[in-house]
């Protein structure tokens, strides 16, 4: 008998312990759904778009107006997939279809109606799918305009259209798709960045202070931050560096912003210490903003200043006299050029000087 009341203690004991490492520990295993997990993620400058949601089927269900209804005047959100919350989450701000919203994690809801979309991102991302869903948490509200499209059997989110400054992220599902665009403020996040990361580990080599500079003269943005940022690669007492390509930085910086005198004298300065590959691109680039006057000097020089080089110097003149009309010239220099190549080098160059031959 005692031995039957001392099992049945330590059986209730035993089931109390359960259920508290249950609530704690949650009771379930991890098993396959029938709505599996997905994730997509999209970059756009320095900034990462996620959508994590749940991937209900078809399965011959009719969708549209039935499994998800439409909105009748009784707006109810769909939690845009299935299970848990689809969520969304952005490293910066961000413009969706104009509006803006904060960098942030939020829980993903649409409220379907035949002709036009709602599209919410609510400020909570953490609930099970809408049936929590409070308005007083929307972060943003944009309409959107659903598009006929091919069938999808598996609720699908993709990144579309693509491009430098936006993208387009669309709800495929069935034969239907819910595009919204996003926008991103490109050039003000990187610029951040570039302050940021600066004062840490890059700030200590030049290399990091001519990237940021390189970035506002490729993208003619802030230039007078670039300058600043040029400057500093020159003469940080870190991490400053008075060679060809700081130099030539902040000159093409400062010739872009029309400061002519101060580019030409640093383009000075930086050609006698010029590798002969530095100042061959520099003449290319003179060639790209067909300054051939000057490129033609640039190549001139780097013969002159490395006489025993039979391919390199000899390929800069070549494609300058190409470039200048003077075809006779350039065939002469490009048959040089290719008795110096290497093998592999050859067929290239033959080809340009067959073509150039043939036109004359």
């Amino acid at each position: 008998m005692n031995r039957l009341i001392k099992t049945s203690v330590y059986a209730a004991i035993l089931s109390l312990c359960l259920a508290g490492m249950s609530q704690t520990y949650g009771q379930f295993l991890e098993a396959p759904r029938a709505s599996q997990k997905g994730k997509v993620s999209q970059r756009v400058g320095i900034t990462d778009i996620t959508i994590k949601y749940h991937r209900p089927s078809v399965s011959e269900r009719e969708i549209w107006g039935a499994l998800v209804p439409y909105n009748e005047g009784k707006p109810f959100p769909w939690r845009a997939g299935a299970n848990e919350n689809t969520i969304v989450d952005f490293t910066h701000d961000v413009k969706v279809e104009g509006e803006d919203l904060k960098a942030g994690t939020y829980g993903l809801h649409m409220i379907p109606a035949e002709d036009e979309w709602t599209i919410i991102f609510s400020n909570n991302s953490t609930s099970w799918g809408s049936f929590t869903y409070n308005e007083e948490e929307d972060a943003l509200r944009v309409k959107v305009k659903p598009e006929e499209s091919h069938m999808t059997e598996t609720l699908t989110f993709s990144f579309d259209e693509v491009k430098a400054t936006s993208t387009v992220a669309s709800l495929n599902w069935e034969k239907l798709r819910v595009p919204f665009n996003i926008e991103v403020d490109v050039h003000i996040i990187v610029a951040a960045s570039f302050k940021n990361e600066l004062r840490s580990v890059p700030g200590f080599n030049w290399q990091g202070w001519n990237q940021a500079a390189q970035y506002s003269l490729t993208n003619d943005y802030d230039l007078e931050q670039g300058l600043k940022w040029a400057e500093q690669s020159l003469t940080n007492q870190f991490a400053g560096d008075r060679n060809f390509t700081t130099l030539r930085t902040k000159a093409d910086i400062l010739a872009k912003m029309d400061k002519t005198e101060e580019a030409e004298a640093l383009m000075e300065e930086a050609l006698p210490i010029g590798k002969i590959g530095e100042i061959h691109f520099y003449g290319r680039s003179l060639i790209t903003a067909e300054k051939f006057d000057e490129a033609i000097e640039v190549f001139k020089y780097n013969k002159e200043k490395h006489p025993d080089d039979k391919f390199t110097v000899w390929v800069g003149l070549a494609r300058c006299y190409q470039a200048m009309g003077e075809k006779e010239k350039a065939i002469e220099h490009w048959k040089v050029a290719i008795e110096g190549a290497t093998e592999q080098q050859k067929p290239f160059y033959q080809n340009i000087l067959a073509k150039l031959e043939e036109e004359e």
